[in-house]
């Protein structure tokens, strides 16, 4: 996680950042194979013999790396770049929370009706289509059309949330069910840190892309640039009274500030176009889910 939060600032490729990866693979391997050898484990890494566990967990891990990535995402934009207040970016998350808290108990009887995979194709699929819709993010997309499209989003996530962990318990035996959550709540955890460092690292490294994007096509070589930021610069001195050197050192700050404004936006796409593939990749693994076969009730 140090790794991947350092890469947004100090870049891929970076001693710290690579050092601190291949440190944390290396103590990550050490954990697991002493966790399969110890006598009192732990976390009892065994529940990953069953497969309906495992990929009802490979699921879970998808789905919250995709909606706590898209959760720190979303304020930073509406912030930062649209000038929303704090208790304004929450009020536009409040909705989808409060939809998510109402679903769950109809997500539930639907789960006892027809099994998790069709709830999970279906909810992954409004997921992955309203995240990719937030890939299309501009300086001027309106605050009712981003609570709708997070609404629809949070809509997607309430057939899955609770109901994949269910299957995957469900398909543990008796004395593996306890130590099937605890590794399952780990696992969302950790998916959970995961995931936001890894869009925010994708966000920060593509907005630094795009601004030296910028940076090289607004160069003084290109003649029409250089007139037009000229022209800008004499109507920013003329509009403020200020002397013309003056002017134009605002007018360039003006123009970075739009560029480093455009840069973010483009970034943050990014981001959610990466939120886009792990979702899909969480399609894919719905299609393993079934309903694991009931087990006869022994009668003493």
């Amino acid at each position: 996680l140090y790794g991947l939060s350092e890469a947004g600032s100090r870049g891929w490729g970076d001693s710290v950042v690579d050092a601190s990866i291949i440190v944390g693979l290396l103590f990550l391997v050490f954990f697991v194979v002493r966790q399969l050898s110890a006598k009192t484990p732990l976390l009892n890494l065994k529940v990953f013999s069953n497969f309906t566990f495992t990929m009802s967990t490979l699921v879970s891990v998808i789905v919250n790396m995709a909606m706590f990535g898209a959760m720190l995402l979303l304020p930073i934009y509406i912030q930062n770049i649209r000038g929303f207040t704090p208790l304004q970016s929450g009020l536009l998350l409040l909705p989808g929370a409060l939809l998510m808290g109402v679903m769950s108990p109809i997500a539930g009887k639907l789960f006892d009706r027809f099994g998790v995979r069709p709830l999970a194709i279906i909810g992954l699929s409004i997921t992955a289509i309203t995240t990719y819709e937030f890939t299309k993010l501009t300086d001027a997309s309106s605050y009712s059309h981003l609570m709708l499209l997070y609404a629809l989003r949070s809509f997607g996530m309430s057939f899955i949330m609770m109901t994949i962990m269910t299957e995957g318990l469900n398909a543990l035996s008796p004395k593996l069910k306890v130590h099937g959550t605890a590794v399952s709540n780990t696992m969302r955890q950790v998916a959970s840190s995961f995931g936001t460092a890894l869009l925010v690292t994708v966000m920060s490294t593509r907005s630094t892309d795009h601004l030296a994007a910028y940076s090289n096509n607004l160069t003084t070589n290109n003649a029409f640039v250089t007139e037009s930021i000229g022209s800008f610069g004499a109507a920013v001195t003329a509009a403020t009274g200020l002397p013309a050197e003056v002017g134009s050192a605002y007018a360039l700050s003006v123009l970075g500030g739009l560029a480093a404004q455009e840069s973010t936006i483009g970034g943050i796409n990014d981001a959610f176009v990466v939120a886009t593939y792990i979702t899909l990749a969480g399609i894919l693994c719905s299609f393993f889910l079934k309903r694991p076969k009931k087990r006869p009730h022994r009668t003493e």
